[in-house]
C-alpha cells in the first residue's frame, strides 16, 4: 500500500534550538523554471538558489549544486489579469512585472539549521523500515519529477543512490517518525534529512 504523500521539503523541526525566521527574496521578471525542460511555477516546499542580482531560482538538482532554503509562502506577485498584486500559494511560471513595487517575492526557510521531512523517490531500494534505517547516515541527492499538468517539479530524493560522497546535496538523519508512514514496502516513505551544501555564509565560503 502506498503512503500518502506530501508535497516537497517541509520543516520537521529546528537543528539548534526554535526554528528560524524565514527571509524574503525577490524572482526576476518573467522568470520560467523548468528542471528537466519541463516548464512549472514555484510552490510551497520547493527548494531554490541565490543568484548574483539577489533573485533566487529553483534549485538544481544533484552532486555538487548548493541550496539556499525551501518556499514557504508567496508573499506577493503581480497578477496581470487582476492588474493587481496578490498573494498565492504558488508564484506562476514567466510572471512578469515593470517595476520594483510589482516584482514577486518569496518568504525561503533557509536549509541550514532546519531538519527537513521529504520523501523518496522509489519503493524498491528499500521495502522495510529496517532497510531504511541502514541508510542513516548515508548522503542523497535532490530529484525532480516535474509535471507540465499540474505545473510542480514535485522534489523528492534520490534513494537508489545514495552514498558517502561529501558534495551529496542531502545526509539521512532519520526516518520520519510521522503516521504517514503507513508501509515502508509502498511509495512515498518519508525521511528527515539535512542539508550538507547550504548556498549561505557561513559554510558555504565562495559568495554567488
Amino acid at each position: 500500500m502506498d503512503n500518502p504523500s506530501f508535497y516537497g521539503f517541509r520543516p520537521a523541526g529546528g537543528r539548534w534550538g526554535a526554528d528560524q525566521v524565514p527571509v524574503r527574496r525577490h524572482v526576476a521578471t518573467a522568470y520560467q523554471a523548468a528542471p528537466g525542460a519541463v516548464n512549472v511555477d514555484l510552490n510551497i516546499g520547493d527548494a531554490v538558489k541565490r543568484q548574483t542580482d539577489g533573485s533566487v531560482i529553483i534549485g538544481v538538482e544533484g552532486a555538487t549544486n548548493a541550496l539556499l532554503g525551501v518556499i514557504v509562502g508567496i508573499s506577493q506577485y503581480y497578477d496581470a489579469g487582476l492588474g493587481a498584486l496578490r498573494k498565492s500559494d504558488k508564484l506562476p511560471g514567466g510572471t512578469a512585472y515593470a517595476s520594483a513595487d510589482r516584482r514577486s517575492e518569496l518568504l525561503i526557510l533557509p536549509f541550514q539549521g532546519t531538519f527537513w521531512e521529504v520523501e523518496v523517490d522509489d519503493a524498491v531500494t528499500a521495502t522495510t523500515e529496517a532497510a531504511y534505517r541502514a541508510l542513516i547516515g548515508q548522503n542523497v541527492n535532490m530529484i525532480y519529477q516535474a509535471s507540465s499538468t499540474t505545473g510542480k517539479c514535485n522534489p523528492k530524493v534520490d534513494i537508489s543512490l545514495n552514498n558517502t560522497t561529501n558534495t551529496f546535496q542531502f545526509n539521512i538523519v532519520d526516518v520520519s517518525p510521522t503516521v504517514n508512514n503507513q508501509d515502508f514496502a509502498g511509495a512515498n516513505v518519508k525521511l528527515i534529512v539535512v542539508c550538507n551544501l547550504p548556498d549561505e555564509n557561513p559554510p558555504l565560503i565562495a559568495g554567488v
